[in-house]
């Protein structure tokens, strides 16, 4: 009997600050475990400088979580060419491409799954409903395979249920390969 594990990355502090993001290495530890036979996934936390507190991006929104802080980026200004969430969208999308590239190069697929638990209200990208959340991904998919040539991902749809968030957020089967569900049942169930 053969076994692979799936090693599960999080692209956590990439999109924070430059200065944090140079002092990652989860794009050459995925590269290894490939080679070593392993398998790969990907998430990020999507935090951004608009909306946040100066100096402190953030990718929960305000009171999720207990946070007392948060962002209010507005992802249905982010999917509209040329405003400033727009722009910020598309060059952090640039910087997430510049680490899957390596991966690519590297001949290593990636399981990724972009927008985690989507259709609660604790991230920004599900804070206006499934409308912008769709047109996100979507940009996100073109950008990642006509703009920068992603091959190499396995596209995931991550929603937090299988009933309506299913249903109303579903991307659409020519951009989605697979379905993962983040659940959190209560202690016992």
């Amino acid at each position: 009997v053969s076994w692979t594990v799936t090693l599960s990355i999080l692209f956590l502090v990439y999109l924070y600050s430059p200065s944090l993001r140079a002092t990652q290495t989860a794009s050459e530890r995925a590269i290894a475990w490939s080679q070593s036979g392993g398998l790969v996934a990907f998430c990020c936390h999507f935090f951004t400088d608009i909306g946040s507190p100066a100096g402190n991006p953030q990718f929960y929104t305000p009171g999720a979580n207990g946070n007392a802080i948060g962002t209010t980026f507005d992802i249905r200004r982010a999917v509209i060419d040329g405003t400033p969430e727009n722009v910020e969208f598309l060059a952090k999308l640039d910087i997430l491409a510049g680490e899957l590239k390596k991966l690519r190069d590297a001949g290593v697929p990636v399981i990724w799954r972009p927008f985690h638990e989507v259709g609660g209200t604790w991230f920004w990208w599900s804070a206006h409903g499934p409308t912008p959340f769709i047109q996100a991904y979507r940009l996100m998919f073109t950008r990642f395979t006509q703009t920068h040539g992603l091959t190499n991902l396995i596209w995931v749809f991550n929603p937090i249920d299988s009933t309506t968030t299913m249903e109303d957020w579903y991307p659409g089967d020519d951009v989605v390969d697979m379905i993962t569900l983040d659940t959190y049942p209560a202690a016992g169930s």
